[in-house]
């Protein structure tokens, strides 16, 4: 099974610049993504419903902002439950979780809260995170592993951004954002990029646009695959850097179950 998740910035503006020719070479089994930027009624029918896929969406409330979505293949099993959002307004309105069950896990799209310049919306992620830790936490109850993919806006560690000193101080990069992920991770949950790649270096998912920082590979590490640590030996992912059409790139995962 192939699952993949990507930021993409904008889906109408993706689809004709990579996301598209992603979806037909890829195909992935389910792709979770996050900031469409859309409402559903201003989206085309190919978007809407894409050829060869079911589409899932959770836009809210607010057009031109955040959003996220999920499409699976036709050719799986449909979900078996979808949910959208946490069942918490102050996130919800925003469209930021998306979650399908699948006979075999649960599939978590998100897309985190950025911390806002001099980390004035800190408390609004760090209120974020802890919510969707405990959501995740709950869908493990259920008796199933949990797959939550997305766009973090978190570099784990000096590692994952290209300019350490640079990065401090900036969102993504706030001591209570990557204190919370490491919290997080070791509540029984993996990195599984990090995993298998424990010291690699300039491995990024995102580069701003200016200065042609995506050319000369000066990024940060943000979207990432955390999987619940009963089903984590059988993921592994790989960034598609060569994929255009946002200023973020896929990540692919191959896992070791069929739908």
């Amino acid at each position: 099974m192939k699952i993949a998740t990507w930021n993409v910035n904008g889906v109408r503006a993706a689809w004709g610049n990579g996301l598209a020719d992603f979806l037909a070479e890829e195909q992935p089994d389910l792709l979770g993504i996050q900031e469409v930027k859309c409402q559903q009624s201003a989206l085309p029918p190919e978007i809407l419903d894409p050829d060869g896929y079911r589409a899932f969406w959770h836009c809210g409330g607010r057009p031109g902002y955040s959003g996220v979505a999920v499409f699976i293949r036709s050719t799986v099993v449909a979900p078996l439950w979808t949910v959208s959002g946490l069942g918490l307004p102050e996130f919800d309105r925003e469209g930021r979780v998306l979650t399908v069950e699948m006979p075999g896990f649960f599939f978590v799209t998100a897309y985190f809260p950025n911390s806002g310049p001099g980390g004035r919306r800190v408390s609004y992620k760090i209120e974020f995170c802890c919510r969707i830790a405990q959501f995740c936490e709950n869908l493990r109850r259920r008796g199933k592993a949990v797959i939550l993919c997305g766009d973090l806006n978190i570099a784990p560690a000096d590692i994952d951004v290209y300019d350490i000193q640079g990065a401090l101080g900036s969102s993504g990069f706030l001591q209570a954002e990557r204190d919370w992920l490491l919290t997080f991770l070791q509540g029984g949950w993996v990195d599984v990029f990090r995993r298998d790649r424990p010291q690699a270096s300039d491995c990024f998912t995102w580069w701003s646009f200016f200065d042609e920082d995506r050319a000369h590979n000066r990024g940060w590490r943000i979207d990432s695959f955390l999987v619940s640590e009963d089903l984590a030996p059988l993921v592994r992912s790989e960034h598609r850097i060569e994929v255009m059409g946002s200023d973020h790139c896929p990540v692919v995962a191959e896992v070791g179950l069929k739908l």
